[in-house]
């Protein structure tokens, strides 16, 4: 199967869920879908669509899952998901989206999840690029080569739980950029080009659970870049592995309650250093 074409599903009004994953399928007709007013969930999953048209989902306005990871999807319509006002979860993972044009995602005011990553999306460079997304409380980023992200670009997000953004080459992040993810749980910065933990970065990210930031250049563990997560109550761990850190401020080291969160590469320091400052 590799072209859906017109009233191929005509008479199919009342089906909720189209699974069309893994078909090979290169092009989907414009109203390939106009019957098909009551699909819940649609499985595009796994197929050579390059171009989507921006009215081919103008009628699915009962969606609520909408999975096109996989693909080889270079560019997102402005209006594609306009009419989709219900959806709760959107795959895009896992194509060649190359950029994100701003309001792409404004109409989607219920999305839960939007998952980008295994894509080209090198920069974030409008602060409107996540605009509507008022109730997103998953995003992925991961594997994008990401290398900058607009300093407003999250502002919306202020139910946001889980931002994963590594496997990419930021080494510098806005003292902005975090500032409104008030709800955030869970952050996922691991493989980057992170040289340092900027003071403050983190200071309004007040119910975090888990932070990840191994696999990037750490050199210096600072007090004052460590303690925007010593009030952290809820915060479990704080994971610094596999960095190149030969150094921790003692204030940080002999906290005992925040030193059991701290996530290192104890074998890397000599046996001095972890006596006097780690025990």
């Amino acid at each position: 199967m590799y072209i859906i074409e017109e009233k191929l599903f005509d008479g199919l009004s009342n089906l909720t869920l189209l699974n069309l994953g893994r078909n090979r399928i290169r092009k989907i007709h414009r109203n390939a879908f106009e019957s098909l007013k009551k699909l819940k969930n649609l499985y595009l999953s796994e197929n050579k669509l390059k171009e989507i048209d921006e009215n081919i989902f103008k009628a699915q306005t009962n969606l609520v899952r909408l999975d096109l990871n996989g693909n080889e999807i270079e560019e997102i319509q402005q209006n594609l998901f306009s009419n989709l006002t219900n959806l709760i979860i959107l795959k895009l993972d896992k194509n060649q989206i190359c950029e994100l044009r701003p309001n792409t995602f404004e109409k989607l005011t219920t999305l839960s999840k939007l998952n980008l990553s295994g894509n080209k999306i090198s920069k974030i460079s409008s602060s409107n690029v996540f605009k509507g997304l008022v109730n997103l409380k998953e995003l992925f980023l991961s594997s994008n080569g990401l290398i900058d992200v607009n300093k407003n670009a999250f502002d919306e997000l202020t139910k946001l739980e889980c931002l994963i953004l590594d496997q990419n080459q930021l080494s510098n992040i806005h003292l902005c950029l975090f500032k409104n993810l008030t709800s955030l749980k869970l952050i996922n910065l691991e493989n980057n080009e992170l040289f340092e933990i900027q003071p403050n970065l983190f200071e309004n990210l007040i119910n975090l659970i888990q932070v990840n930031i191994s696999g990037n250049k750490l050199t210096i563990i600072e007090y004052h870049s460590i303690k925007q997560f010593m009030n952290m109550s809820n915060l479990n761990y704080l994971d610094l592995s596999n960095n190149m850190i030969t150094e921790i401020d003692a204030r940080v080291a002999k906290n005992d309650v925040f030193s059991k969160k701290l996530i290192l590469d104890r074998d890397k320091f000599n046996e001095q250093f972890l006596k006097s400052n780690l025990t």
